[in-house]
């Protein structure tokens, strides 16, 4: 039988390391939160740059590609829903998993099938993303600034757009960079 007492921590030593960790934990997860609050604001910015892209390229485009999203919220497959924040970000977690299965099997056949190692490097992630960042505002200027039915101060509030992203991209880094950098400082103060 386990006595109540033995849960407990014995000693001073123990209940410091306990604090620490729980300190430790604790932090790790204010920087969760920061970064992907920042990442939160990026897909808003993205989103908006996006579907105002497509519906001035194609006027009568349709967003029924949403009902593959029906078993996040059946109203999906209506097609008369409103996108908040939440909606938005659920869309997108839902998005980010299946690609992340998609791409993780791909490097998966690759590297047993074809013996061809895909690994792809921290620094060409990041600029592979501010440049996916770059070009959709950059795209979005450019529709307002050539298009006459368009008011052309658009283009400056895509342009604060643009330095939004570039903001929440850079944010998103740093504090995933803080993240890790916490993980190898905890790792390397456990083994001594």
């Amino acid at each position: 039988m386990i006595k109540p007492n033995s849960l407990q921590p014995q000693d001073e030593a123990e209940k410091t390391d306990l604090m620490i960790k729980n300190v430790e934990i604790s932090v790790r997860f204010l920087l969760n939160y920061i970064q992907y609050s920042f990442l939160t604001g990026l897909v808003i910015l993205i989103l908006v740059a996006t579907i105002f892209i497509v519906a001035n390229l194609n006027p009568n485009s349709s967003f029924g590609f949403f009902k593959f999203f029906s078993f996040i919220d059946p109203i999906y497959k209506t097609g008369t829903f409103t996108l908040g924040k939440k909606e938005t970000m659920q869309i997108f977690s839902a998005s980010s998993f299946i690609l992340l299965i998609i791409a993780n099997l791909i490097k998966f056949l690759f590297k047993n099938l074809l013996a061809v190692n895909l690994d792809i490097k921290p620094r060409l992630k990041k600029i592979a993303l501010f440049t996916v960042v770059t070009s959709i505002h950059f795209f979005a200027v450019l529709l307002v600034l050539f298009d006459e039915t368009l008011d052309k101060n658009l283009s400056f509030i895509f342009i604060l757009f643009y330095f939004g992203g570039l903001i929440s991209l850079t944010g998103y880094f740093f504090f995933d960079g803080l993240l890790k950098s916490s993980i190898k400082v905890s790792n390397s103060v456990e083994r001594s």
